[in-house]
């Protein structure tokens, strides 16, 4: 984690003296981003969801909250809307989906070690559902429960005909990279999941965020090997600042619109150095 992160984090303001997350704090913040007239909903998970239209675009933005990775997801969680009004303004029925994980091994410190909001075009229950989630994780191993959510992942309920993509955002990997998929606590194989998901058509993305251990080049290679497996790309970044256009950017991308909106950045002087070169990764 960079000194430049550590900053920030710590001046969110959104967190205790204590460092625990202040959660009304984080509730008004999200309240005030919201339309106007518009409320929090009751975080509940929402049955199964029916629309009139079909989906444009079907996209789970899947966050590890570790304690390295965190100010990773509180940056998105502070930016979702900007996110999903630039989303939504090139495809009105896109859906999102949050998923978060920790570290197996926590089991007993947190009441859940992964979070999953389903596909959905209701947003105040995402932005209601973002207020849960809570930092921490560490494990005996430092090993994440990616492999959970990935096998949670191929329960959505994805659509046939639209685009669709899972992007994760990372450090470390699942169980079966630096050990065997044996020692997964609930002997769920990463491998597998990521089949079933390349036989829906899902494009898996990975956003590795550059880490610095003598394990990283396998890690490296873990986010690489995922991204080829499932046709999306794989994106190393060392720079927090990137990431929220990085995550327009790949929605776009699916929907046919990255080339505009890379034009739209350059026009107005936002697309520069290193955000230019992390975004034309996409192209290639």
């Amino acid at each position: 984690m960079t000194r430049d992160i550590r900053k920030k984090e710590k001046g969110s303001g959104l967190n205790k003296p204590t460092g625990a997350p202040d959660l009304k704090k984080m509730k008004a913040q999200l309240a005030s981003i919201m339309p106007p007239g518009s409320k929090l909903a009751k975080v509940v998970q929402p049955a199964a969801e029916r629309y009139a239209t079909k989906p444009s675009l079907q996209v789970v933005m899947m966050f590890d909250i570790t304690g390295s990775m965190f100010p990773y997801f509180e940056l998105v969680r502070k930016k979702i809307q900007d996110i999903i009004s630039a989303v939504k303004k090139e495809s009105p029925d896109a859906e999102f989906a949050i998923f978060a994980y920790r570290n197996h091994g926590d089991e007993d410190k947190y009441k859940q070690i992964y979070y999953t909001f389903p596909l959905s075009r209701n947003l105040e229950a995402l932005f209601s559902y973002l207020c849960t989630i809570t930092k921490g994780g560490g494990g005996p191993d430092a090993l994440t429960c990616l492999e959970d959510c990935l096998m949670e992942a191929t329960k959505l309920a994805w659509d046939v005909s639209c685009p669709k993509a899972i992007v994760i955002i990372g450090d470390m990997p699942p169980h079966g990279v630096l050990d065997s998929v044996a020692h997964c606590y609930k002997g769920i194989d990463y491998r597998q999941e990521v089949g079933k998901l390349k036989a829906k058509a899902v494009k898996i993305y990975t956003v590795y965020c550059e880490s610095q251990n003598s394990k990283s080049q396998k890690v490296r290679d873990f986010y690489q090997s995922l991204a080829k497996a499932n046709y999306g790309k794989f994106l190393e970044i060392a720079d927090l600042d990137i990431l929220i256009e990085l995550l327009i950017a790949i929605c776009l991308k699916e929907t046919g619109n990255l080339d505009k909106f890379l034009k739209q950045l350059e026009q107005t002087g936002q697309l520069k150095e290193p955000q230019k070169k992390a975004l034309l990764m996409l192209k290639g």
